[in-house]
């Protein structure tokens, strides 16, 4: 069976309750969620999600100087901590339908070289 990895950066823990409540209806079970923000909000992550789906917290990389943002060093922080066989990037603040990782993983599965967005429902079948 595929392991998943659901990657997440965010500066918005509220935003991240949405994501929390839909991953935890996935009919898809085997994947681990990463979510990356500065160190300082962890405390703030956890009173907003914690319980609903296990998380791993990867605190993103200090702003280096002339930087803008961190959201590129997030990913790439993520995606180096990442195990699963397949990353599935998911922004805080959205909602998803319980198949939405089972689909995912079923396009894989039929393609591996294959990158697929979600933008609108032309992965509904």
């Amino acid at each position: 069976m595929v392991k998943l990895t659901v990657t997440t950066p965010s500066i918005r823990p509220p935003a991240l309750k949405i994501v929390a409540e839909s991953l935890s209806r996935q009919d898809f079970t085997n994947f681990e969620w990463l979510i990356g923000s500065p160190a300082n909000l962890e405390k703030e992550i956890e009173q907003e999600i914690g319980g609903v789906v296990p998380y791993i917290f990867v605190p993103e990389p200090p702003k280096k100087e002339g930087e803008f943002y961190t959201l590129n060093s997030c990913w790439n922080k993520l995606f180096k901590v990442a195990e699963g066989e397949l990353i599935v990037n998911i922004v805080d603040g959205i909602w998803f339908i319980p198949e939405t990782l089972s689909i995912l993983v079923a396009h894989y599965e039929n393609n591996k070289q294959a990158i697929v967005g979600l933008i609108g429902h032309q992965y509904l079948e």
